[in-house]
């Protein structure tokens, strides 16, 4: 009997504890919901240099040395990057609305024309693009250099990275992206995911990356002078 007794107060003991104060289960957060921190570009390792200000916009680029509109002059390349592979990373110009054209507008005619007046002298030995509006941004400035106009697949940017660490150490190639793309490669270059997608209507950015292996780096942050 006194066997009983227990096992029936041990039964209702239980059956109170599993049904807790009646309140319901709060769930945990799902982590995959939750927004990832943004983390800049230094704050995640990365070597980087941000020039911007009035004046501070990029005006020419000569064989040895970045040429600033407030007459500022920066060296290339950085010391201890000289074997590295500069891959200068730009946006194609603003695109005609009209899907049917796949070209330039009037703006984004000019955009290509200041381009290969910034890069005329940079002894660039390639120029990639990805579609007909990114081929006729970087046109001006292939001719200008006279180099190679190459095309790369946008959904194989692992394929066009590994072609410039394989095929062209200590040379320099300009890639033309779109907002998507350029931080895309920034990340894969750098080993991080703190570049995020450029502003939609961002055409005068300039990344230059000194790309020695993948996670091994030196990346500036610049802009193109303004057209008026």
């Amino acid at each position: 009997m006194r066997l009983f007794i227990v096992f029936f107060v041990s039964v209702i003991l239980c059956a109170c504890n599993a049904s807790g104060d009646g309140s319901p289960d709060t769930p945990a957060p799902d982590a995959a919901q939750e927004s990832p921190k943004q983390t800049s570009p230094a704050e995640a390792g990365v070597d980087f240099t941000k020039i911007e200000g009035e004046g501070q916009e990029i005006l020419f680029f000569r064989p040895d040395e970045l040429h600033l509109v407030n007459q500022q002059r920066i060296p290339l390349p950085p010391e201890g990057w000289e074997d590295a592979t500069l891959v200068i990373l730009v946006p194609e110009g603003e695109e005609d609305p009209d899907p049917e054209k796949t070209s330039l507008t009037h703006r984004g005619r000019a955009q290509a024309a200041r381009l290969a007046n910034i890069m005329g002298q940079a002894q660039l030995t390639a120029i990639y693009w990805y579609n007909n509006t990114s081929m006729q941004t970087g046109f001006y400035s292939s001719r200008a250099n006279e180099c190679e106009l190459l095309n790369y697949f946008e959904n194989d940017l692992d394929l066009l990275l590994k072609t410039l660490l394989t095929s062209y150490q200590g040379k320099r190639i300009m890639v033309v992206g779109n907002r998507n793309s350029i931080p895309k490669m920034l990340n894969r270059i750098t080993g991080t995911a703190a570049f995020q997608p450029l502003p939609e209507d961002e055409r005068d950015i300039m990344y230059l990356a000194f790309f020695k292996d993948f996670g091994k780096a030196k990346v500036y942050q610049l802009r193109m002078y303004a057209l008026h």
